[in-house]
């Protein structure tokens, strides 16, 4: 991990705690102990930490996600890979998926467009997904309907999903893959 990059990690630590509104340049300097100029040798301000943050962490997981994908033969397990895949980038980066969920709307501008770009991959590529399952199955749902209740449903584990709980990563995966699937193959 080079400089900028654990930089931008303790920053979403900061961001995940206190929100992106409620963090000065001083309080991540602060925390840090990083001067303003060391800071602004990195970033040219605030919006610029947050967009690397999320743009960053987005561009890898996508790019890791559809390279997996590209492995499997069936929406099915294509279904399980992408569940699968946001667990564990949860897992593994609790305050940028945070950051990511929360607090993407304080992005303006170019720095919004380009993350809703990003965003738009993401989403396009779920949508197939699932379009090609409700094709085998013959469902005729709302395909925007069934894209963003995954999207919520995986979303919304930052919320209450406690990895050292009673159930594993693995067991949360499947049963989520499980009830999804099941409920777009019934009519």
């Amino acid at each position: 991990m080079n400089k900028k990059e654990q930089i931008l990690q303790e920053i979403a630590e900061l961001f995940y705690v206190n929100g992106y509104e409620k963090t000065s340049i001083r309080d991540i300097s602060n925390a840090l102990n990083i001067s303003k100029p060391g800071l602004y040798y990195h970033f040219t301000n605030k919006q610029e930490m947050l967009f690397d943050m999320i743009y960053d962490f987005i561009e890898g997981t996508n790019k890791y996600l559809f390279n997996e994908l590209s492995t499997l033969k069936t929406p099915e397990e294509k279904l399980l890979c992408i569940i699968i895949n946001h667990i564990e980038s949860f897992i593994k980066y609790p305050a940028r998926m945070r950051v990511l969920v929360y607090e993407a709307h304080s992005l303006e501008d170019d720095y919004y467009q380009k993350f809703k770009q990003k965003q738009r991959e993401y989403i396009a590529v779920i949508r197939e997904i699932l379009q090609e399952i409700m094709e085998r199955h013959d469902s005729r749902r709302n395909i925007n309907v069934v894209t963003f209740t995954l999207l919520g449903m995986l979303n919304w584990i930052i919320q209450w999903y406690e990895p050292k709980g009673v159930v594993s990563p693995g067991e949360l995966a499947e049963e989520m893959y499980t009830f999804f699937i099941n409920g777009l193959k019934n009519r």
